[in-house]
């Protein structure tokens, strides 16, 4: 893993989708996020994988841990919407845990951003961008994501879910 992720991290998967609308064609994002995150639990230094974000993004990474041999247990965080979600909840479940976040680059810089600011310790294993155009609007829509969790923060925006952040989360199957 990068990063100085101590034994008994947890890794904290963000959200992705493994398919566009049309339940076909795969987004750029998803293969390679969650071939970097089996291959962290992998190297043993992870005591838990968290799969963050909405209901059918987490049984779904879930699932594609599993199908790529991920034996690390793993919790499912289906109110992890937005970052900011992810990371406050990830810190309520599992207080004083350092958090190893997996995603693209840009939105590993962003989990980062709001662990420093919510005083967590954290890493990140950056995935690869994928190919096409969809790599490239991912990527873009952070343009856009930088300064609204920036708006957010100074203006003290919580987490967008009314369950509250020590709850919810379960153990996949």
């Amino acid at each position: 893993m990068e990063g100085e992720a101590p034994p008994g991290s947890v890794i904290v998967v963000l959200g992705t989708n493994e398919f566009f609308p049309d339940g076909v064609t795969p987004t750029t994002t998803y293969g390679p996020r969650i071939a970097t995150a089996a291959s962290a639990a992998r190297s043993g230094r992870a005591s838990l994988v968290i799969v963050s974000g909405a209901v059918e993004q987490v049984d779904g990474m879930a699932s594609g841990l599993k199908a790529r041999g991920c034996v690390t247990p793993i919790e499912l965080d289906p109110y992890g919407w937005r970052t900011l979600d992810s990371v406050f909840r990830a810190k309520a479940h599992h207080p004083g845990r350092t958090l190893v976040f997996v995603s693209q680059s840009w939105h590993c810089a962003r989990a980062l951003w709001w662990a420093d600011r919510l005083g967590v310790p954290a890493v990140a294993v950056s995935a690869g961008y994928g190919d096409g155009f969809d790599a490239h609007r991912a990527a873009a829509r952070d343009l856009f994501a930088k300064p609204k969790a920036v708006i957010d923060w100074a203006l003290g925006v919580g987490p967008a879910s009314s369950v509250p952040v020590d709850a919810g989360n379960r153990p996949a199957r």
